[in-house]
């Protein structure tokens, strides 16, 4: 084994952005779209959350599962299942502890959609959310689905492991103003959570410090994840090196976000291809984990 290091840091001219500069203004942005007259499309808040994957709940399981941090240091936006031909995920983290495989979906709906009618019952566009998670968990029932399913997204190498698949739901749905202060409608949205499935509203999403390097990617196809965005606090490290080098496309998602600065998105574009080929290495000798550049 090869306790030496093995890889050269190089110097950016321009350091990433302070994680709380890039969270108190995409937290700003976020709030002026989610308060928008009018309200936001689901489309739109899709586009926001893919651009910020800091901002999408579950990277390390639910409140009620932790795990630790998912596979490719991604979100994967519009995630697909395999024989699955109906509506995608519109999220999905995938993360691995020493006990579990717990890929979280994540489904959204336009803010704008209510909880309740008028008359208190839930509405029908409430119900057809939860539908669409109780079709995922009958997808997840059948074994067939499940080995498809890590063969697709590459989880297969730690079958070996013993570890437990334990799939987890997140619904974001709604806004907090149409139950706040009202004793009833608090109630009987606690009760609308059911097993396994975390029911959150816009307003209570917020940016995640620990999820400062993860990025977004869509599946082009079988342990095929394609980049689609970087935040402005992205760094190479050694660290991640082995996750990124599996995805493509990374240099353009860099070159393209117009958050990063313009001599510092050069640096970093310079260095995919070199960070690329020593995250292939099999002997990568020591690293630093504190180490970037």
């Amino acid at each position: 084994m090869n306790d030496s290091r093995t890889y050269k840091l190089e110097q950016s001219p321009v350091p990433p952005e302070s994680w709380s500069d890039y969270a108190a203004r995409n937290m700003a942005k976020w709030k002026t779209l989610l308060n928008r007259d009018p309200s936001p499309s689901e489309s739109e808040v899709q586009q926001f959350l893919e651009m910020h994957p800091s901002l999408v709940p579950g990277a390390f399981g639910t409140n009620a599962n932790p795990s630790g941090g998912p596979i490719y240091k991604a979100v994967i936006t519009q995630a697909p299942l395999p024989s699955y031909n109906k509506r995608v995920t519109d999220f999905m983290w995938i993360s691995r502890d020493s006990m579990n495989e717990r890929p979280v979906l994540i489904e959204i709906e336009a803010p704008s959609k209510k909880y309740f009618t008028k008359d208190g019952v839930p509405t029908a566009e409430f119900t057809q959310a939860q539908n669409q998670i109780a079709e995922w968990k009958a997808y997840f029932n059948d074994l067939n689905n499940v080995e498809l399913f890590k063969k697709f997204y590459g989880i297969e190498r730690y079958s070996g492991l013993g570890l437990r698949f334990s799939p987890s739901y997140i619904l974001i749905y709604g806004r907090r103003s149409e139950f706040e202060g009202n004793k009833d409608l608090t109630a009987k949205r606690g009760i609308l959570n059911l097993p396994d499935v975390h029911l959150i509203s816009f307003d209570s999403l917020n940016f995640d410090p620990k999820c400062d390097q993860f990025i977004c990617v869509k599946m082009r196809g079988p342990l095929r994840p394609e980049a689609i965005s970087v935040p402005a606090t992205i760094a190479w490290s050694p660290i991640l090196a082995s996750d990124r080098c599996m995805i493509s496309n990374i240099e353009q998602a860099v070159l393209s976000n117009s958050e990063i600065n313009h001599e510092r998105k050069h640096f970093l574009a310079s260095r995919v291809g070199y960070w690329n080929e020593w995250g292939k290495r099999d002997d990568q000798g020591f690293i630093n984990a504190g180490d970037k550049e």
